[in-house]
């Protein structure tokens, strides 16, 4: 672990830093959920559910002092342990910073800040006190929405973006067929869609200043309201930085034929994304293949790196960005 322990200025004066460890340890479960309907045989894996762990190690430093031939700033650290990393690792004992004291040249103290905690599922800051020689103090308190009962650490689920939405912990819902052949259905799956009176838990709602004056903050949901699908055309957030079109030659109604194909023309050079899919199962479909070639060599670009297939162990993908000249394109 890298950290600053001294600065020299161009003056010749050094300030100091020194540090104390506080590490903590902690691990983290991840479970993977393997779905097969179809088995060709017994070498293929069956249905299963697997929870494999992390483990992790943070070397932790918590700065104690700064020093210099003016003066010092003297960090001190809580008696008590957070108890937000006591709950997820019993043996991992770290304190919070609990006062920051400013001393002068004299080693005399002319101003000490104390921070004053909520020690509970997470360590919530409730108001700090600044405090002078004379022993006048001044107060900062804060508000946050959901009040202090905050929830543990890694406790509950998440939304797509990371936030909470009061759900459980899991795999999120969705259609996994198109990926996995063979997908009889989800399992465990767990909501992963916002929730904004979940996720604004915990967020700083006031600031109450020493003088008696107060700051409050409003929150909203990163989202729109609209009564019709027209209210939305034209909005500059919905639109994409260059035209495209969408190109697709394989639909139900191509399913029983044996050979399907299309083709584009480019007049200029263009961006093209190529997905292609090829399918192990049924049986019956195996020798499938899919090509994209130019006219007239007839080259396959789907045989060249970066763009051929990748194949997995029930199927092949082939996905690429690549930018095309002018060209007639044929897909089959």
């Amino acid at each position: 672990t890298r950290y600053l322990s001294r600065i020299q200025t161009t003056d010749n004066r050094t300030i100091y830093f020194n540090y104390g460890a506080s590490p903590f340890f902690y691990s983290r479960p991840s479970q993977v959920v393997a779905i097969m309907s179809d088995r060709p045989n017994a070498n293929c894996p069956a249905s299963s559910v697997g929870t494999s762990y992390t483990y992790y190690t943070i070397n932790n430093n918590t700065l104690g002092e700064i020093s210099f031939d003016g003066g010092k700033v003297v960090f001190e650290t809580s008696t008590e342990y957070r108890n937000d990393i006591h709950n997820i690792d019993p043996n991992s004992n770290v304190p919070y910073l609990k006062k920051v004291k400013i001393y002068n040249g004299s080693n005399a103290l002319i101003t000490e800040y104390t921070f004053n905690y909520t020690n509970g599922g997470r360590l919530v800051l409730n108001e700090v006190v600044k405090t002078d020689t004379s022993g006048t103090s001044a107060r900062w308190q804060f508000e946050y929405i959901g009040g202090t009962s905050f929830p543990n650490l890694f406790l509950g689920g998440t939304d797509h973006w990371g936030y909470a939405n009061g759900s459980s912990r899991g795999i999120p819902n969705a259609n996994y067929a198109t990926l996995a052949p063979g997908w009889a259905g989800n399992t465990n799956t767990v909501n992963k869609e916002s929730d904004f009176a979940n996720s604004s838990t915990s967020l700083l709602k006031k600031i109450v200043y020493p003088t008696g004056g107060s700051s409050s903050f409003e929150y909203e949901s990163n989202a729109i309201t609209y009564t019709s699908p027209d209210q939305l055309l034209g909005k500059s957030f919905l639109q994409r930085s260059y035209p495209y079109t969408y190109i697709s030659i394989v639909n139900e109604n191509t399913a029983s034929q044996d050979e399907i194909y299309g083709s584009f023309t480019l007049t200029e050079p263009t961006k093209v994304s190529v997905s292609a899919y090829r399918w192990y199962q049924p049986i019956s479909r195996i020798e499938s293949v899919v090509r994209l070639s130019l006219t007239p060599t007839g080259t396959n670009i789907l045989d060249y790196a970066p763009y051929g297939f990748q194949c997995g162990s029930y199927a092949c993908t082939a996905n690429a960005v690549v930018t095309l000249l002018q060209v007639l394109i044929i897909i089959r």
